[in-house]
C-alpha cells in the first residue's frame, strides 16, 4: 500500500515530464505509421506473416520461447533507459527510446491496417498488439521517469541508499515485462488465434 502511495506520489510530482514522454512516444508511433507509405506489400506481408502462423494450442515450450524472447525484447529499452541515469546525457538517450519504442508500434499497427484494411485490421491490433503495450508503455514511461530523476539526484548525493533504490526500481520494472511476457505468450496468443486465424 506504501509503494502504491509513493508511486502515485512519484507520478503527481512528475506529471509535466510524463505529459512530456507520451508526447515522444506519440511523435514516434505517426512516425512509424507514415513509414508504411514506402513499404512495399510484399515486405508487409512478411512482416505480418507471424501472426498467421499462430495455430493451435499453445504448448509450454512454445510459452516459455515466447515468454523468454518478449521479456529479452521488452527489457532493453528498459535496461538501455536504467543505464542512462548514471550518465550525463540520459535526456537525450529517453527520447530516442520512447520516439523509436513509439515508431516500432506505429509501423507494426500501420502495416496491419495495410493488409487487413480498417475492420479487420482494427480487431487484429486489438488482439494482438493491445493487451501487453497496456502493460509495457506505462512500464516505460516510469523506467523514463526514474532515469530522468536519478540523473538529477545523482549530482545532489551519490549514496548507496538512491542506487539500491534505483536499483530496486530496475526489478520492479523488470517484474513487470515478465508480466508483458506471460501476456504475450497466452492472452494475446489465444486473441490471435481466435481473430486472426479464426480459432
Amino acid at each position: 500500500m506504501r509503494s502504491r502511495s509513493n508511486l502515485n506520489k512519484f507520478a503527481e510530482q512528475n506529471i509535466n515530464i510524463y505529459i512530456l514522454f507520451m508526447i515522444l512516444f506519440l511523435t514516434g508511433l505517426s512516425i512509424g505509421a507514415a513509414i508504411v507509405n514506402v513499404v512495399s506489400i510484399e515486405s508487409c506481408n512478411l512482416i505480418v506473416k507471424p501472426l498467421k502462423n499462430v495455430t493451435g494450442d499453445i504448448t509450454s515450450d512454445k510459452a516459455v520461447d515466447i515468454i523468454i524472447k518478449t521479456f529479452i525484447s521488452s527489457m532493453k529499452p528498459v535496461i538501455f533507459m536504467w543505464i542512462a541515469g548514471f550518465t550525463n546525457f540520459s535526456v537525450y538517450c529517453i527520447i530516442i527510446c520512447l520516439v523509436y519504442k513509439g515508431g516500432l508500434l506505429g509501423f507494426i499497427i500501420g502495416v496491419i491496417f495495410r493488409i487487413y484494411g480498417l475492420e479487420s485490421g482494427l480487431a487484429i491490433s486489438l488482439s494482438s498488439i493491445l493487451p501487453q503495450y497496456l502493460i509495457y508503455i506505462p512500464i516505460l514511461f516510469l523506467m523514463a521517469g526514474y532515469s530522468y530523476k536519478y540523473t538529477f539526484d545523482r549530482k545532489k548525493s551519490i549514496g548507496a541508499r538512491n542506487m539500491i533504490r534505483y536499483f530496486l526500481k530496475l526489478l520492479m520494472c523488470s517484474l513487470g515485462c515478465i508480466l508483458v511476457a506471460v501476456t504475450d505468450a497466452y492472452i494475446t496468443s489465444f486473441l490471435i488465434k481466435t481473430f486472426v486465424n479464426g480459432g
